[in-house]
């Protein structure tokens, strides 16, 4: 405590100003209610200007984004399947890959999840050699590279919604 300055209680009063006894009460309160003030109004500014951008982005990821990525999900197991139904030596070569919603009895925890996740990524750019005689196996490849687009794109929006809704 300060010399000379007693305080009259030692609960702040209901409004959570400091009560002294002193000249010094109206410079200290008025400082606190100054941060709070400045700290209410920067909270409200980002906030609102996040929530207002978030009540778009949320129904979006919701209706279109997720179910792209869902959808991305079948058509990679579909590819998984086909290649262990059709060329298990191709399925055996590249690590016995699972689905993300599928999975063949001979998968492995830790070689199978490597394998899915390389396959995943490699599928993206590249047409396996099995792949190129199916039509079917073509299309879904077509449809798993367009939905991991959307997908990509509508994430990358959302990370420049955000950083904008900041400044």
């Amino acid at each position: 405590m300060v010399p000379g300055v007693r305080a009259v209680s030692s609960r702040s009063g209901r409004n959570g100003l400091i009560r002294l006894k002193d000249h010094r009460q109206r410079e200290q309160n008025g400082a606190l209610q100054t941060a709070r003030s400045v700290n209410y109004f920067v909270n409200q500014v980002t906030l609102d200007g996040i929530r207002a951008h978030m009540q778009i982005v949320i129904p979006v990821l919701v209706v279109i984004a997720v179910p792209t990525l869902l959808y991305a999900f079948v058509m990679f197991d579909r590819l998984v399947r086909a290649e262990y139904e059709y060329d298990r030596v191709a399925w055996e070569a590249d690590g016995r890959p699972r689905g993300f919603l599928w999975r063949a009895p001979e998968c492995t925890w830790f070689r199978s999840a490597w394998s899915t996740n390389r396959l995943s990524l490699r599928w993206l750019f590249t047409t396996p050699a099995w792949a190129v005689q199916s039509p079917a196996c073509r299309g879904w490849l077509r449809r798993l590279r367009a939905c991991v687009l959307v997908w990509n794109v509508f994430i990358f929006s959302l990370f420049i919604v955000i950083a904008f809704s900041f400044r």
